[in-house]
């Protein structure tokens, strides 16, 4: 009785993961099936690829770049000037080397990323969106 019911909770299951997976009507199409005509609205302008979008000056933030590399592990990082901020050491990834310079101050725009610290102090990894040196 027991094998009976194990036997129809996993036929159920592989039913639902069966069909979960779709019919494939939305699946993409091979290179060799894709004519001209349907790439036609495909350009060669580059300009057009897409909004740039300004930064107000609200939306930029302050800091100090820091070298945490010998004392947290995690190389170069920001230390935001704002004292009311949860956020107070970001960790920037792919921080420019113009801008790996211990005490350098700058202006900045960035986007928290969900990837994970690697500093062992207490840091919040970011996106870099905008930077100049003040």
């Amino acid at each position: 009785m027991l094998r009976n019911k194990l036997l129809y909770t996993f036929l159920i299951i592989a039913a639902i993961g069966i069909s979960a997976c779709g019919n494939g009507k939305n699946a993409v199409a091979p290179l060799e099936e894709v004519s001209d005509e349907d790439s036609s609205s495909f350009t060669d302008d580059t300009t057009n690829w897409g909004e740039v979008d300004i930064i107000t000056e609200e939306e930029f933030s302050y800091g100090t770049v820091k070298d945490f590399s010998k004392t947290e592990g995690c190389g170069f990082v920001i230390e935001l000037n704002d004292a009311n901020s949860s956020l107070r050491i970001l960790e920037p990834f792919e921080l420019d080397k113009q801008f790996q310079v211990d005490g350098l101050k700058i202006k900045f725009n960035f986007t928290p990323s969900r990837r994970p610290s690697v500093c062992t102090a207490p840091s919040t990894p970011i996106t870099i969106n905008f930077i100049e040196k003040i």
